[in-house]
C-alpha cells in the first residue's frame, strides 16, 4: 500500500514481543509515515507532553493513532488514559487511541468502552486486524 494514513504511530507495549509484533505489523501494511514505540505509559506521556503540547512542537509529530495496551505495570492504560484526560486531551482518545488487549474481563471491557476509545485490537496483532480498523475508521 502506497498511502500513507497516519503520519505518527505510537505503540505502548510493555511486552517485547507484542510491542514488536505491532511494529512489523504496521510496518507491513505500509500505513504509518513514522512509528514511536514504548514499553512503558510514563514514555508515552513524556513523547505527548513534548510533541503534542509544547508551543514549539509540529504539529505533525503528535501521533495520529496510539496502540495502548491496557495491563502494563506501574501506570496501567486505563491510568494513561486518564493522564490524557487531565492534559486536556481528551479529544485524542476517541480519535486516535486504539486499545491492544488479551483481556476477557468484562470489567476491563466495560471500561474500555467507558473511554469511548476509538477501537480495540485483540492480542495478538495482525495485519489483518490492523486493516479491519482501517476500513472501519474510513
Amino acid at each position: 500500500m502506497d498511502m500513507k494514513l497516519f503520519n505518527r504511530v505510537l505503540i505502548l507495549d510493555d511486552d517485547p514481543a507484542s510491542l514488536y509484533l505491532a511494529r512489523l505489523m504496521m510496518e507491513e501494511t505500509g500505513l504509518a509515515e513514522a512509528i514511536a514505540t514504548f514499553y512503558t505509559a510514563r514514555e508515552g506521556l513524556e513523547f505527548i507532553r513534548t510533541h503534542c503540547l509544547d508551543e514549539h512542537a509540529a504539529r505533525e509529530d503528535c501521533p495520529d493513532l496510539i496502540l495502548l495496551d491496557i495491563n502494563m505495570p506501574g501506570m496501567d492504560g486505563f491510568e494513561f488514559l486518564d493522564a490524557l484526560e487531565m492534559m486536556g486531551k481528551k479529544h485524542m482518545i476517541r480519535k486516535v487511541v486504539v486499545v491492544l488487549t488479551s483481556s476477557s474481563y468484562p470489567r476491563d471491557q466495560e471500561k474500555m468502552h467507558a473511554y469511548g476509545v476509538r477501537g480495540f485490537i485483540n492480542k495478538p496483532v495482525t495485519e489483518e486486524k490492523i486493516m479491519e480498523l482501517v476500513s472501519r475508521s474510513a
